[in-house]
């Protein structure tokens, strides 16, 4: 919290020479804080001020850490990106340095990179598999188009991370050549498995987007009208954009796996979230703002918009 990153470094260092397994110092120690934070800062304890504090603090021991690893010429060569448009670059740096640890040659190509620069780079290095990770099922569309560059580049995709959900179902129908939720499991997958690109591209062959965040005006228009309904401005008005913004970009999500549930859970995260910060309750505005401006955008919208209006029905039976 305090950003002494190399404080806590060291007291990694000594957890390490006194036994403790270097993935139990990722997985159990260095993961769980990061959980812990964004806890606290959803309850109001934690401003986002201090969230960015622990978490770059926390990227810094992860970095420290990989690059004690030799990178072996010999090894298995791993890819690892964000989703396009993920800007949650965490996970990835801590499995990358768990594969640089179990003796994987590591290329770890960060957060936001769009889905055409990251097939180049796949073309170039020939890695054995990219590990894809989405934080958030808002960047579902994006983890969509990363998986489809890496088919392209002739690379399977080893799929993980909250947005993806708790079983395989949304990376399997995005196309996705395995999902995992634990990534100790990692090196025993790539040790074993015999990926077969053109089935499960052949999975995601029907989906359709419908990009909904690309309509500007009508984002701008749910977030404006919504602050005007509850009288927000300066710094609440901004945030509320920003909220409105993840509404539609996990609405899009929710459109292309053909399953309410992300936007559904988003609905019931945000109604927690404003009651646990003591936060304007702009939940039910900006889902019937959403149903104005989109219902007639997409055949899709209006049924996703639906579940999430009935589940606030049902929550307060």
């Amino acid at each position: 919290l305090d950003g002494d990153a190399a404080l806590a470094f060291h007291q990694v260092l000594d957890l390490m020479s006194a036994g403790t397994p270097f993935e139990e110092v990722l997985f159990d120690i260095l993961v769980p804080i990061q959980t812990d934070v964004g806890r606290r800062w959803v309850e109001g304890d934690y401003g986002i001020g201090d969230e960015h504090a622990v978490s770059e603090s926390l990227e810094k021991v992860v970095a420290l850490l990989a690059g004690s690893f030799d990178q072996p010429v010999d090894g298995v060569h791993v890819v690892l990106s964000d989703a396009e448009g993920d800007t949650h670059s965490l996970p990835a740096k801590v499995i990358a340095a768990y594969l640089s640890y179990r003796g994987f040659r590591v290329t770890n190509l960060g957060a936001t990179l769009p889905a055409d620069e990251l097939q180049e780079a796949l073309e170039l290095h020939q890695p054995s598999a990219l590990v894809l990770t989405c934080t958030m099922a808002g960047n579902l569309p994006g983890a969509r188009r990363c998986i489809a560059a890496a088919h392209r580049a002739g690379i399977p995709v080893v799929a993980g991370g909250r947005g993806f959900g708790s079983s395989d179902e949304r990376a399997r129908r995005l196309g996705a050549d395995a999902w995992l939720s634990n990534p100790r499991l990692l090196d025993g997958l790539l040790g074993r498995w015999e990926p077969d690109i053109v089935a499960s591209e052949a999975a995601a062959a029907d989906l359709v987007e419908a990009k909904l965040a690309e309509r500007w005006a009508d984002v701008g228009a749910v977030a404006e009208a919504v602050a005007g309904a509850h009288d927000l401005r300066g710094s609440r008005a901004a945030a509320l954009r920003l909220d409105v913004g993840m509404f539609v970009n996990t609405l899009d999500a929710a459109v292309l796996v053909e399953d309410p549930t992300p936007f559904v859970e988003l609905a019931e995260w945000h109604r927690a979230y404003v009651a646990a910060g003591d936060r304007p309750a702009t939940t039910e505005s900006i889902l019937e703002q959403l149903l104005t401006r989109f219902n007639d955008v997409d055949d899709r919208v209006r049924p996703i918009l639906a579940t999430a209006v009935e589940g606030a029905g049902a929550s307060a039976g």
